[in-house]
């Protein structure tokens, strides 16, 4: 038994001192190195723009890259900022589809109010909101979360002057937000994630 437990962790041991991160499909086979920007395809080498690395004991790899290596079709859509929302990759007649967000509620406004209350039906969701001054007077912007029982949730948003930002939630329910704006013109989206 201490011989099989001797030869796993040697392997084991091996594969992170290696950092190699070998992926195959039927027709090819490809390779990335910790660290390195560039894969080799059937023992090709492609340079990609980011490299494989590893996180809090996670792999993580170029998604395109490795998709079209293998010979998938990947494509992106794009929110208004140009940040990407959505991503698919399609292998022959098949697609898979990674994420995808569906707004549920959205506000504008520049006053202080609570929203009604809106149905989240996924366990992950979001809230992007902006918030811009009006005028020369730099005022104060919160978004406080609540569930429709009326409990705190979170706090997305305590700014003075303008900004925006996207703060991920989890739990499917209803809710309801709390704007507190002064002087500020404000954009906020709630988006639920499907699968």
């Amino acid at each position: 038994m201490k011989y099989i437990r001797l030869v796993s962790f040697i392997l084991v041991a091996l594969l992170f001192l290696t950092s190699l991160t070998v992926l195959a499909s039927s027709s090819k086979q490809i390779k990335l190195t910790i660290g390195s920007d560039v894969i080799l395809v059937n023992g090709s080498p492609l340079k990609m723009d980011v490299a494989p690395f590893i996180k809090n004991g996670r792999t993580f790899v170029p998604l395109r890259f490795v998709s079209e290596a293998l010979g998938a079709k990947v494509d992106y859509t794009s929110k208004p900022d140009g940040t990407t929302d959505e991503v698919f990759v399609s292998m022959g007649e098949e697609q898979a589809q990674v994420s995808q967000w569906v707004e549920v509620a959205r506000w504008e406004g520049n006053s202080t109010k609570n929203t009604e209350t809106f149905h989240i039906p996924s366990h992950d969701w979001r809230i992007t909101w902006q918030a811009n001054p009006e005028g020369d007077t730099e005022g104060n912007f919160a978004i406080y979360v609540y569930s429709a029982s009326g409990e705190m949730v979170d706090l997305v948003a305590n700014i003075i002057g303008k900004g925006g930002d996207t703060s991920y939630m989890r739990g499917a329910g209803d809710y309801y937000l709390e704007i507190i704006s002064t002087f500020e013109k404000y954009l906020i989206i709630a988006e639920a994630k499907t699968s």
